[in-house]
């Protein structure tokens, strides 16, 4: 079983790729080695355990933030809606925010309003749709997150799946884990592909 949405991603137009994954990935420990925006792990949460091992501290810190204290995130969330067409182009130049929480707002909001799955650099969309943000955050707010557990730094002592969701290019994949991008990796066996390719390693 799966969510239909995710975190801060619009999965919408993969559910080919989600409905492969749900079916593919028998085993209930779910370890993502090079987390960052959870897209797919997300959703997979539904009746897996989901152990998120982070590098990248700005996403750490916002599920960390998610996680620990729902309500407050949701709600600094939502004290930023609406804002103007310029808002996002000026948070992704102006980064120098202070303050973890702020961060971690701002961050969710670039994730969520970029085009691009699993990213927060853009491009955004051009009409931005706050209804869309409202729903969805009333969807976070009964997510059940105790089958998320994140932790910064390496995947060690954790038995598991390994699922790479958009690693990098340099990235080392230890056998008999599964990879998710919209890269062509010959090196790996494609065992499916529609808009994204699933690899098997």
């Amino acid at each position: 079983m799966h969510y239909n949405y995710s975190f801060c991603n619009d999965i919408r137009v993969h559910k080919a790729e989600l409905k492969f994954l749900d079916l593919f990935l028998q085993n209930k420990n779910i370890i993502i080695p090079n987390a960052k925006s959870l897209p797919y792990s997300f959703s997979l949460s539904k009746d897996r355990n989901i152990n998120a091992f982070f590098t990248n501290e700005k996403y750490f810190h916002m599920f960390n933030n998610y996680v620990q204290q729902k309500d407050k995130f949701l709600y600094y969330i939502k004290q930023f809606i609406p804002f103007d067409d310029n808002f996002l182009n000026f948070c992704l130049k102006n980064q120098t925010v202070q303050g973890v929480w702020n961060h971690s707002i701002l961050f969710f909001l670039l994730n969520y309003y970029s085009n691009k799955i699993d990213s927060f650099d853009g491009p955004f969309e051009e009409n931005v749709d706050f209804d869309s943000i409202k729903e969805h955050l009333k969807t976070l707010n009964i997510f059940n997150k105790r089958r998320l557990k994140i932790k910064l730094g390496q995947s060690t002592g954790v038995e598991g799946t390994r699922l790479y969701e958009f690693p990098d290019p340099t990235t080392q994949f230890i056998k008999n884990s599964f990879v998710i991008t919209d890269r062509t990796i010959p090196s790996l066996g494609l065992l499916f592909e529609d808009k994204l390719k699933i690899y098997g390693v």
